[in-house]
């Protein structure tokens, strides 16, 4: 994964505007003179976007989550296989909470929704009820440098998800329980940066 085309998803979303806008002003005919004008000022707007968004003294900060499962299609007596992992994709160190616990009290929580978007209710609540984040013990941190990362696995029956068969999208949130900003002089991923969000979709079948 390129982290400089994802560290400013504005100028992602400038560049896509100039090709719509330019495709626009051609399609309603304007003069020549005024498409000129339009693409110039949307172009300065995109270039503006691309300018960093740090003084250039410290690097980008670009945290990921990404889910994954073994395989993508089960049946209701199966058992899904769940990884995840938070990776450093920037160019700076980063501290994160080593405490990937599932539940309310935890840093990851989750939610199922079926092909037409609408939420699953679950049929078991998954709860680790761990919850012994202390904000200066340094056992509760991991240090993550560009391109580390932590990873954690856990089985979920797919019955506790779904009800039944269908094509369904499993939703990880990752939440910080960290308050503090800093941690030996190296930037903590803290609750106040909010939450970081990766999907995995998956098929239920009927058995045979």
């Amino acid at each position: 994964m390129q982290v400089d085309s994802l560290a400013n998803p504005i100028a992602m979303a400038a560049s896509k505007c100039r090709v719509f806008t330019r495709s626009l002003v051609r399609a309603r005919g304007a003069p020549a003179c005024h498409q000129s004008m339009i693409l110039g000022f949307v172009n300065a707007i995109g270039l503006l976007c691309l300018l960093p968004t740090t003084s250039g003294v410290e690097p980008r900060l670009w945290p990921e989550l990404r889910v994954s499962a073994a395989r993508e299609t089960y049946t209701l007596e199966d058992w899904i296989d769940v990884e995840v992992e938070i990776a450093n994709r920037g160019r700076s160190p980063l501290f994160f909470s080593n405490e990937l616990v599932w539940g309310l009290l935890g840093t990851l929580e989750y939610s199922v929704f079926d092909n037409r978007g609408e939420l699953v209710r679950p049929r078991m609540v998954i709860d680790d009820g761990v919850f012994s984040f202390r904000n200066s013990d340094k056992r509760t941190f991991v240090k993550l440098s560009s391109g580390e990362s932590i990873r954690k696995r856990r089985q979920f029956p797919v019955s506790g998800f779904v009800p039944t068969a269908g094509d369904y999208v499993l939703r990880v949130r990752y939440l910080s329980r960290s308050e503090v900003a800093s941690f030996m002089g190296t930037p903590v991923w803290n609750r106040d940066k909010g939450p970081l969000l990766a999907s995995l979709r998956f098929k239920v079948k009927n058995p045979h």
